[in-house]
């Protein structure tokens, strides 16, 4: 669920974006609007605290020499040893000229458990119109730090796309004892977009939502 609401923005955002000259994944010092949190599905018989807890407040997104740095703030990381989970997931994507040569990166997070997250780097151009073979998107271990209201995120450089496009964070929490409407409560942060989120998300094909 999370992969194909972040890949299909990415998808939309990077084809709505204008061109730009190819650098780097931007950059970032920004703080989110707070009390923005969505609750959906079954969330509202949900008590506010767990709910509220994906609530962004700041994202920083830096280089260094390995790779990417990314840094989530939110409200509070839920203790590891409860019924609720607490996904984050971080994706990046190139802006360029022609849609084919277009890359998103993503990097999934379960923050109760945060060993073994993963980041991939994939083309959105799809391999299945050539006679070339379809190619595994490079995969990377993601290192991951957590406090009380924070996680660190070091993505290798082997999975970071050389485009300066649209970021976008977004945080849910659900519930392990519910397969049926999981997805409790989400806020999301998105940088490069051309408008909203949400009205991205609104546009995604069926199989996206």
């Amino acid at each position: 669920m999370i992969k194909l609401l972040a890949s299909g923005l990415l998808v939309a955002g990077v084809l709505a974006l204008p061109a730009g000259p190819s650098a780097a994944v931007p950059a970032i010092d920004r703080a989110d609007r707070r009390g923005d949190v969505e609750v959906v599905g079954s969330g509202e018989a949900v008590a506010p605290a767990i709910a509220d807890s994906v609530d962004i407040r700041h994202l920083t997104v830096t280089h260094h020499r390995d790779g990417l740095r990314v840094v989530v703030r939110l409200a509070r990381v839920l203790p590891i040893h409860t019924r609720w989970v607490q996904s984050l997931a971080f994706a990046a994507g190139t802006d360029l000229d022609h849609p084919k040569d277009a890359a998103l990166m993503e990097a999934t997070v379960n923050l109760q458990h945060v060993a073994g997250s993963r980041a991939f780097l994939s083309h959105l151009y799809d391999p299945s119109e050539t006679d070339r073979e379809e190619e595994e998107p490079p995969t990377c271990h993601v290192s991951v730090s957590k406090a009380a209201h924070r996680v660190r995120l070091d993505i290798p450089s082997r999975c970071v796309p050389a485009g300066d496009g649209p970021v976008v964070a977004v945080l849910l929490v659900g519930d392990k004892r519910t397969l049926a409407n999981a997805i409790l409560a989400e806020d999301d942060m998105a940088v490069g977009l051309p408008g909203p989120f949400s009205a991205f998300r609104q546009a995604l094909p069926a199989s996206f939502s």
